[in-house]
């Protein structure tokens, strides 16, 4: 019987996977999206290519660094947007309740999702691969194997990212409020760090000014966002890696990996409480 369970469990992840994958390759934002994140690279490098010729910099380390990082955290971006869809959209059309008349649990069903969309990640990371190395030619900087190296290691964290969303997604009983879930968790996760930097370099002469514990308590919980936030953890495995940091990039990867599982965790108690069925807004 547990096995037999394991089999049905199994088959169903794989079909809501392709399913997920499908639709995903079949509609033009994404390959919007892999438009927009080649222009991106092409941007970046074509201005270090004239702040090289203003300073008469004949060498540049990692030139592809900062565009390859820029094009990823993108990528994974539209996936964390994609993700917080998804399930709300499925349950908002009805999709959701009739899928779960089959054997298929909230388990099978994150777990497919998750697969789907992370494979579409991987289809287009050959395709950014391309890319860079038409740039490559196009602009004389070298490729480096280190950069094989980063973009591989990037499938991790971006699980995390999708994870993410699936567990916002989870949480909204509409596409709306999913995105306005979306919305808040990309504000506090970015603005918290923008706003302990720009507090940071504030001039303070009084040492009994006011701001100066208002900026040591947003420096904590950046410091705490950062290290839990799965985009940094995309970012910070990237970096890593450039730099030769490989125990330092395992253990990011392993963060990522845990946040994962807590985030698919999260997010399948959370659809067994609010269930299948569509809700209005």
């Amino acid at each position: 019987m547990v096995e037999s369970t394991r089999v049905l469990r199994q088959s169903a992840v794989r079909v809501i996977a392709r399913r997920e994958f499908e639709q995903l390759l079949r509609g033009v934002a994404w390959y919007l999206a892999i438009a927009a994140t080649m222009f991106g690279m092409a941007w970046f490098l074509g201005n270090d290519l004239e702040n090289l010729r203003r300073t008469n910099v004949l060498v540049s380390v990692n030139p592809f660094q900062v565009p390859v990082l820029t094009a990823v955290l993108l990528l994974a971006f539209l996936l964390s947007v994609a993700a917080v869809i998804s399930v709300a959209r499925d349950r908002q059309r009805g999709t959701l309740e009739v899928l779960f008349y089959g054997p298929i649990d909230e388990a099978s069903y994150l777990g497919g999702k998750l697969l789907g969309q992370l494979g579409v990640y991987i289809v287009a990371l050959p395709i950014l691969l391309a890319g860079i190395a038409a740039l490559s030619l196009f602009t004389g900087f070298a490729m480096t194997a280190t950069l094989l190296g980063t973009l591989a290691a990037s499938i991790v964290p971006a699980a995390a990212v999708i994870a993410l969303g699936l567990l916002l997604s989870s949480l909204a009983p509409s596409v709306r409020s999913a995105i306005i879930l979306l919305v808040v968790a990309i504000a506090v996760l970015v603005g918290v760090g923008i706003a302990a930097t720009f507090i940071g370099l504030m001039p303070i002469e009084n040492p009994s000014s006011p701001i100066i514990p208002v900026r040591d308590s947003l420096t904590r919980i950046a410091a705490l966002i950062d290290w839990i936030s799965p985009f940094s953890h995309l970012e910070r495995v990237m970096e890593q890696l450039t730099i030769g940091a490989t125990g330092a990039a395992f253990a990011t990867a392993v963060r990522s990996l845990v946040f994962a599982a807590l985030a698919l965790a999260g997010a399948t108690v959370a659809l067994r409480k609010r269930g299948v069925r569509r809700h209005e807004d």
